[in-house]
């Protein structure tokens, strides 16, 4: 993998403009030098679809206070509904992590259909996500049988 490159530590005698990766910020913490990378925010989720019925079963209006209306109709439409659900409600999670806040409002955060999946925030999440520096949120969403998982990533913060 591409890596750093060379990490100063005490005692090196090269200048750090010489060992400081493009992208990387240097700081002396009094132990040595400790190189930062530009950050990038990532939050993973794993759900597992029957959990999820039970959830659904036993919790009336959960899909309401979770999802928005034009998600809901996609995931109904879908063969097996609960699990696009779930695999939505991991993608929700792995947003709220991204973000470092957790979920502030579950329909404030939005996965969109058609082609690749997309996010979309509005409201305080809106207001966190422009607080952590975080513009566009990428979303990879994957299930099969026993598990849905999603990974939302975005650079800065």
């Amino acid at each position: 993998g591409a890596g750093i490159g060379p990490v100063r530590v005490r005692g090196d005698e090269a200048p750090m403009s010489e060992v400081t990766p493009p992208g990387c910020a240097e700081r002396n913490h009094g132990r040595g030098w400790i190189l930062q990378r530009d950050s990038m925010r990532v939050g993973i989720d794993l759900v597992e679809p029957e959990r999820f019925a039970r959830a659904m079963e036993r919790h009336t209006g959960i899909l309401e206070r979770v999802f928005t209306a034009a998600e809901r109709e996609y995931c109904q439409t879908r063969p097996n509904p609960v699990q696009h659900f779930a695999a939505r409600f991991a993608a929700k999670e792995a947003v709220g992590k991204a973000l470092g806040t957790g979920v502030i409002s579950w329909r404030e955060i939005e996965i969109c259909s058609g082609g690749r999946p997309r996010v979309s925030v509005c409201g305080n999440t809106r207001l966190a996500a422009a607080a952590a520096g975080v513009g566009d949120l990428a979303i990879s969403i994957s299930h099969c049988g026993a598990f849905s998982v999603s990974v939302a990533s975005s650079p800065g913060g």
